[in-house]
């Protein structure tokens, strides 16, 4: 994200409710409120050196952090504050889905680590699971 340093001062600093997500989106719903323009790049690439990538498994905590911060910018921008049902409907349907979440992640296993052990030489006798159609070699 880059913007210059008067929107900053125009708009003020990010929300410290969020933990990491939902931040930049609701800093630029505030921009849009004000009237000013938000543009996207689609075709600028951007490396996130950071090991959270797709296919790794996520910890219980990101996967919190995210959904806490979908509940916060739904309640700042779509609900009259944290008392009105809409907001402890959200609350209710983002921690549900939060802890489906965790679980999901928990009993799968993680695409770099099946993509490692699918390039592993395999043992003699070893038949992996991806093979097996019912009748053992």
């Amino acid at each position: 994200m880059f913007f210059r340093r008067k929107l900053l001062d125009e708009v003020g600093a990010w929300d410290e409710r969020y933990f990491g997500y939902w931040v930049d989106t609701d800093w630029c719903r505030g921009l849009a409120v004000r009237g000013k323009t938000v543009y996207c790049l689609p075709d600028a690439h951007i490396t996130h050196h950071e090991g959270n990538r797709r296919g790794n498994r996520k910890t219980a905590s990101r996967i919190w952090m995210f959904h806490y911060g979908a509940y916060q910018y739904y309640t700042k921008w779509h609900t009259a504050g944290y008392c009105d049902p809409r907001s402890l409907l959200a609350f209710a349907a983002l921690s549900t889905r939060s802890l489906l979440k965790t679980a999901m992640n928990n009993l799968t296993v993680p695409t770099a680590a099946r993509a490692q052990s699918e390039s592993k030489p395999r043992q003699q006798g070893e038949v992996r699971q991806a093979e097996y159609r019912g009748t053992r070699p």
